[in-house]
């Protein structure tokens, strides 16, 4: 059964390059894709106050953008304390020449001491009150994250977190179902795993070569489905009940284009059988050190 989730549009690349496949350091054209947006019905982002000159760009290029919905993502070192905190979301909110967020997503909450996620917490429920933040959440790498950030977090509305045709980690968690139950807001990046699902396996660094014994079995499907990988990629997310929303990394408003075409082309197909990758290779902070 096809979801077809909302389409986000990631900005890491907004100004500067991002992922394994895009080697080129090709600017995107910001205005051009911020112009596509109501052509395509597109009204969100994904960015973070990490992201270089990103949210300033978004500011500047979607400023006619009425009905855009923006979710930034923090680091530790925005949040460690009050006073960070509140001078961090201040400046997002400048950059972006906005007066709310439609939600904020923490990263590493749950490498905090209790201390420490109670201020936070605190802070947060400010924000919301005053209309500053309208949700919440964090954005984790597994589902030992997920939980431990929940045991002391539980009134969190949004989560991000990775799975793709190679990393279905969550597919069938019960926990996420239960928190899909509670109303949280789930998004998924990744889905392209960094761009490494769609590179020529000639292309492929060698350190991870060795590891990523899956390209065969990738190629053999997109032959026999008669489907392009990139649109396997995007026809696996599409089924997944749970998915409230995709967030994608662009170069071009051509290629979001794509992405919302192959959305709207999307297939039902059975994945249970293809192979999962390896976790050195389905987590991209692990790359460096193979």
């Amino acid at each position: 059964m096809l979801n077809k989730p909302r389409i986000l549009v990631g900005t890491a690349n907004f100004g500067s390059a991002y992922g394994i496949k895009n080697n080129t350091h090709n600017i995107v054209d910001v205005s051009a894709v911020a112009l596509s947006f109501t052509e395509l019905g597109i009204s969100g982002l994904d960015t973070s106050s990490d992201y270089l000159d990103a949210e300033s760009i978004i500011g500047s290029s979607f400023e006619n953008n009425l009905n855009l919905e923006i979710y930034t993502k923090y680091g530790q070192a925005s949040y460690l304390n009050r006073n960070t905190f509140r001078e961090s979301v201040a400046n997002s909110l400048f950059r972006l020449k906005k007066t709310y967020i439609n939600g904020v997503l923490l990263r590493d909450f749950d490498k905090l001491n209790k201390a420490g996620r109670s201020m936070v917490i605190q802070t947060l429920n400010e924000f919301k009150e005053e209309g500053t933040i309208k949700k919440f959440g964090v954005t984790v790498y597994s589902e030992d994250e997920l939980r431990n950030c929940y045991d002391s977090f539980p009134e969190f509305k949004i989560v991000q977190l990775p799975e793709n045709l190679i990393d279905r980690r969550f597919l069938d968690s019960n926990f996420i179902k239960e928190l899909k139950n509670k109303n949280v807001e789930i998004h998924i990046r990744s889905i392209f795993l960094q761009g490494l699902l769609l590179m020529q396996e000639s292309e492929i660094p060698t350190k991870l070569k060795a590891k990523c014994t899956f390209f065969n079995e990738l190629s053999s499907l997109s032959v026999a489905k008669h489907r392009s990988i990139f649109q396997l990629c995007i026809d696996y997310v599409a089924q997944i009940v749970w998915c409230d929303a995709i967030v994608v990394g662009i170069n071009s408003a051509d290629e979001l284009r794509e992405i919302v075409n192959a959305l709207n082309n999307s297939k039902t197909l059975n994945f249970a059988d293809f192979p999962r990758g390896d976790l050195d290779v389905i987590d991209p902070r692990k790359w460096s050190s193979l």
